[in-house]
């Protein structure tokens, strides 16, 4: 599909419009950055360090003990 619509768009114009789509993409991934940060700091999280809600907490390691040397 994106073939068809490449078609119809003159080289000049589609070099254009490379410089606007890069502008536009990087604008979206810096405010949902924005976003996450502004939500985990109003929930009451640290954005970085907490561990998700369903993640099982790690059980301790048996201690595996040698059997005395006879």
């Amino acid at each position: 599909m994106e073939d068809k619509l490449m078609q119809g768009m003159t080289p000049d114009f589609q070099k254009r419009q490379m410089p606007a789509a890069s502008l536009i993409i990087a604008v979206s991934v810096a405010a949902t950055g924005l976003l996450v940060t502004l939500v985990s700091k109003a929930m009451g999280h640290k954005a970085k360090s907490a561990a998700p809600f369903n993640t099982p907490t790690p059980a301790a390691t048996p201690v595996v003990e040698s059997p005395p040397a006879v």
